[in-house]
C-alpha cells in the first residue's frame, strides 16, 4: 500500500509483528498513514473491475469491531 511509505523502519517492523489488524491499524494511524482509506480504495477498485460497466455504483465502508466507520470510498 502506498501509505506504508510513510512509516519509519521501526514502525514497519512493529506493523509486521502486530498480532491483530487492529494493532497494525493503530500503529499506522499514529504514524499518519491512512491504511483503512487505502484498503477502502483498493476494495472499490477491485469491485469495479469485477462489475465493469454493469451500472452498479460501488460504495465501500470499512468499520472497526465497535461498528465505527474508519474509512469510506465512494
Amino acid at each position: 500500500m502506498p501509505c506504508a511509505g510513510l512509516l519509519t523502519e521501526k514502525e514497519r517492523q512493529a506493523v509486521d509483528n502486530a498480532n491483530t489488524a487492529m494493532e497494525a491499524l493503530e500503529i499506522m494511524t499514529i504514524a499518519g498513514a491512512d491504511i483503512a482509506g487505502e484498503v477502502a480504495k483498493a476494495a472499490k477498485h477491485t469491485a469495479e473491475s469485477v462489475l465493469r460497466d454493469c451500472g452498479v455504483v460501488v460504495d465501500i465502508i470499512v468499520i472497526d469491531r465497535k461498528g465505527t466507520i474508519i474509512a469510506h470510498a465512494t
